[in-house]
């Protein structure tokens, strides 16, 4: 339901992100960088990230508030 969907949406948005952030890191800077500086680097490219998945919470009740005002509701039966 509608219920802790900024939640959810920033929850699954974060833990996605932190898994390809941190392949990322370790494969685009294998050879060139040492680890903590990988890491540091991917550190710093999530912190990006998550402000970029708070920032779209605001969108996402938007495209949802569009998505109701144009489309029938479906009454399910039982």
């Amino acid at each position: 339901g509608d219920r802790w969907l900024w939640l959810r949406n920033n929850l699954s948005t974060m833990s996605s992100q932190i898994l390809d952030t941190l392949i990322f890191s370790l494969v685009a800077w294998w050879g060139t960088v040492d680890l903590a500086t990988a890491l540091n680097l991917g550190a710093a490219k999530y912190v990006f990230k998550v402000v970029i998945a708070l920032s779209d919470t605001t969108f996402l009740y938007g495209a949802r508030a569009m998505f109701r005002k144009h489309h029938v509701p479906v009454v399910q039966a039982g």
